[in-house]
């Protein structure tokens, strides 16, 4: 009787789902280690690693946010950035400052952790921050 493969198994079977998941972040990450097209420039690997998420740029400013105590267990474990810089406060709250060349992806990161989060710097993120929740609250039928 021949076995039949199901669809994503590795074709060697002494592999461990261990390794075959390194060889997939490798794939993955390979287009961003060679550079990328983006406007018309490449970006090389130190280039595309200064922004937060798939943005990149040369504007790098720092985004400084706290979280509840209620929150910050998960939030710590996160994989926020490659050079995240994070603390635990007095209150058991998480602390964390990450670079970001573009705010758009960071801003969704924000807005799935509402209510525990607070941007505590730079003003425009924490606007833009703001802008977005009140345009949710409108788009709900709720006006304040």
């Amino acid at each position: 009787m021949q076995t039949q493969r199901r669809p994503g198994r590795a074709r060697d079977p002494d592999v461990s789902q261990t390794e075959r998941l390194s060889r997939i972040r490798e794939r993955l990450n390979a287009p961003l280690l060679r550079g990328r097209e983006r406007g018309g420039g490449v970006l090389d690997s130190a280039q595309a690693g200064t922004g937060y998420g798939i943005f990149a740029g040369d504007n790098i400013r720092r985004a400084r946010m706290r979280f509840s105590a209620r929150s910050a267990r998960w939030v710590s474990a996160e994989r926020w950035h490659p050079n995240p810089h994070g603390h635990w406060d007095s209150e058991g709250r998480w602390c964390l400052r990450v670079p970001y060349a573009d705010p758009r992806e960071l801003v969704m990161d924000i807005l799935r952790h509402v209510p525990d989060v607070q941007v505590l710097d730079p003003p425009e993120l924490r606007q833009e921050v703001i802008r977005r929740l009140q345009a949710g609250l409108s788009n709900m039928g709720v006006d304040e």
